[in-house]
């Protein structure tokens, strides 16, 4: 067998560092970050919080989270001693406190603090959209903009509407989605006050009204069967007849007390840290830390009340409709939620 000779020259120098590029964004990147480097247009983030389960897609993205929980600023401005998480922060932070604006314009003549803010300026100027999307050419001033272009390639619409199953690329369009169900208009049935989106499906409803006969003394509600006459009349009195053997609480509705039976023999792997309180999913644990940490997410655009969950918000939107579409059959008085309506209904109790 021939030998094969090597020289020095064949040998690389391993101080030299070769960059790749990426396809995505055209970004340079770094010999062998490429592929951690991709993780940032994809949503993969394995470094997770053990506090709050918000999860990223660098570990030191994750340690310098850290620090909101543990209350840790290590960085403080010697002028007024506010501190913050991150270095880039403070600095940015002094540029407030010398009113110093080193980088101008050449154009208008405006001046920013940071030299990232006059390059993306710029390109108001010039027109010039450096990032350009490798499927379709179409091109970005900025990359975060890009990123969130991709996501229409790949059909991915993570920002989905829980009252129409509508889904979004992007969370300020579901917020916006949102604001229309709020002031959509419903059409009641004037026998159960339940709601519908359109006329003839709140015709078609009404027909199964016509073959009712045993009615309710409270709310002249009707029913098909003495049976759902009882479960109904125990809506308005309190009665609460079916109990649970495990925990003894209490439902008026047997139907209800069968799906709560399920949650006494559900694995709930997911413990709270701080109450050991369990879930069955990580996603209603993340909610539930929520109330310890005060943390509300969700705020309404109108009048920006904050909630803990989405479905919470969406119910408070239709406190800003000027529509009530839930009657009282008794005294024909009007609300915008069920609840209130529901409520109402007890005063007719001895009537």
């Amino acid at each position: 067998m021939d030998e094969i000779s090597l020289s020095a020259d064949d040998i690389p120098d391993p101080s030299i560092q070769i960059a790749d590029f990426c396809d995505l964004c055209s970004e340079e990147i770094p010999a062998g970050d490429l592929e951690q480097h991709y993780l940032t247009h994809i949503d993969y983030s394995p470094h997770v919080c053990n506090i709050c389960h918000k999860s990223f897609t660098r570990k030191y993205s994750l340690q310098i989270h850290s620090l909101i929980h543990s209350g840790q600023k290590p960085h403080t401005c010697t002028i007024c001693n506010k501190g913050f998480t991150q270095r880039s922060d403070l600095n940015k932070h002094y540029q407030r406190h010398l009113g110093n604006k080193p980088n101008v314009c050449d154009i208008c003549e405006k001046g920013f603090s940071q030299k990232s803010d006059l390059k993306k300026h710029y390109m108001t100027h010039t027109g010039n959209k450096p990032y350009v999307c490798t499927i379709c050419e179409k091109k970005f001033t900025q990359r975060a903009h890009l990123n969130h272009h991709i996501l229409v390639h790949i059909k991915l619409k993570p920002y989905k509407c829980s009252l129409c199953t509508k889904a979004f690329y992007l969370k300020q369009s579901l917020k916006k989605h949102l604001l229309k169900h709020a002031s959509e208009k419903s059409y009641a049935c004037s026998t159960c006050s339940e709601t519908f989106e359109d006329k003839s499906t709140l015709q078609k409803h009404a027909a199964v009204h016509s073959k009712k006969k045993h009615v309710c003394k409270v709310c002249k509600s009707e029913f098909p069967t003495v049976r759902e006459l009882k479960e109904h009349q125990s809506t308005h009195n309190g009665e609460e007849p079916f109990s649970c053997n495990v925990c003894d609480k209490k439902f008026f509705l047997k139907g209800r007390l069968n799906h709560h039976m399920l949650s006494h023999n559900v694995v709930k792997p997911h413990v709270c840290k701080i109450c050991n309180k369990s879930f069955v999913q990580r996603v209603h644990l993340r909610d539930h830390l929520m109330i310890h940490t005060g943390e509300k997410p969700h705020s309404c655009y109108i009048c920006n009340k904050e909630f803990i969950q989405l479905s919470s918000l969406q119910r408070h939107y239709a406190t800003h409709s000027s529509e009530k579409h839930h009657i009282c059959k008794v005294c024909k008085k009007s609300y915008s939620q069920k609840s209130d309506l529901n409520r109402h209904m007890l005063s007719h109790i001895n009537e």
